[in-house]
C-alpha cells in the first residue's frame, strides 16, 4: 500500500518512513503541494534485470506456445475439448452407473 506525505514530513520522519518501506508494509510517495515529487519504494521492486524481464517474457511465450500446441492436438484428438455442462453431467452418470 502507498501513503501519501508532505515534503516536510518526510524529512522530519524519514528514518520512521525508511523502516515502513524496509519492513515491506508501506510505499511512501513524497508529495509538495499534493503533486506526486518521489516514490520511495523497497529495492526489490528495482532488482531485476532488463535481461531477466525478458527471460521471463520468453519463458512465459514459450508456455503459451506449448499451450496451444497440446490445445490443438486435444482438439484434432478428441473433438472439442471444452465440454458443456450437460455433457460433463452425462459423463459423471455414466461413471456412476458403471459402478
Amino acid at each position: 500500500m502507498t501513503i501519501n506525505v508532505g515534503i516536510y514530513e518526510a524529512r522530519t520522519d524519514f528514518s520512521r518512513l525508511i523502516a515502513l518501506v524496509e519492513s515491506g508494509e508501506e510505499d511512501v510517495m513524497v508529495t509538495r503541494h499534493g503533486k506526486p515529487v518521489a516514490h520511495i519504494v523497497a529495492p526489490e521492486a528495482h532488482l531485476q534485470t532488463p535481461r531477466a524481464m525478458l527471460d521471463d517474457d520468453a519463458r512465459k511465450e514459450q508456455r503459451w506456445q506449448r499451450w496451444q500446441a497440446g490445445r490443438t492436438i486435444m482438439r484434432e484428438a478428441f473433438g472439442d475439448p471444452d465440454p458443456s455442462p450437460e455433457e460433463v453431467l452425462s459423463w459423471i452418470r455414466d461413471s456412476r452407473a458403471d459402478l
